[in-house]
């Protein structure tokens, strides 16, 4: 997943997700695993990984439903992983477990300093999946992509203003035969795995 003006450099920044080319899926992340895993095993904390294989499944499945549930399912991983690496040692002698729903989950981050721009954002990916898993024969619109747009843009003007406008973005899976999506033509199933696709990637960017 990249943008216009990466093209032919998909590979420069080692944190970067991208998704392009000849390469199937490319997950350039060994470096931002490598911090994660020294910052928070000084607080005793266990990373394996960051486990960004429901990313991957959502940008490559063609099943709209299969996609947004997997892209949520990565986001609330991702929050789980900065509150286990936040929350005072204290705490689990209180709670025994984190919070199961996803909404509490995202208020705790946000008490713990995670950018309320990131919390709007996640948010509203959790709510496109919520209107898929409740209301039958529901489909994504344009208005729940615009939406989810300026969630993104709110987040990455607060978080990394340098990071790529989605507008500008496409996907290339080896899978479909190299085809390269762009951004706004083939429908907001498509332009769901860009916002959510770069939505993550911010998330994980905040947490180096």
């Amino acid at each position: 997943m990249v943008t216009d003006e990466q093209d032919g450099d998909c590979c420069s920044d080692p944190r970067e997700l991208d998704i392009a080319g000849d390469c199937h899926v490319t997950l350039r992340l060994r470096a931002l695993s490598a911090h994660l895993s020294e910052t928070w095993m000084a607080k005793r904390i266990e990373v394996e990984s960051l486990g960004l294989e429901h990313l991957v499944a959502a940008l490559e499945t063609e099943d709209v439903l299969g996609a947004v549930l997997r892209a949520q399912l990565q986001v609330e991983q991702q929050l789980e992983l900065f509150l286990v690496a936040n929350v005072a040692d204290g705490m689990w002698d209180v709670a025994s477990s984190l919070p199961q729903n996803f909404s509490q989950k995202v208020a705790m981050a946000a008490a713990l300093g995670f950018p309320k721009e990131l919390c709007f954002a996640a948010t509203a990916i959790n709510q496109i999946r919520n209107k898929f898993a409740h209301k039958s024969g529901w489909a994504l619109k344009q208005a729940d992509i615009d939406n989810l747009v300026e969630k993104y843009d709110a987040a990455r003007a607060a978080v990394d203003p340098a990071s790529y406008d989605v507008r500008q973005s496409y996907i290339q899976l080896h899978g479909l035969g190299g085809e390269k999506i762009s951004f706004g033509t083939k429908g907001p199933e498509w332009d769901f795995k860009m916002v959510s696709g770069w939505t993550v990637s911010l998330i994980l960017k905040y947490m180096v």
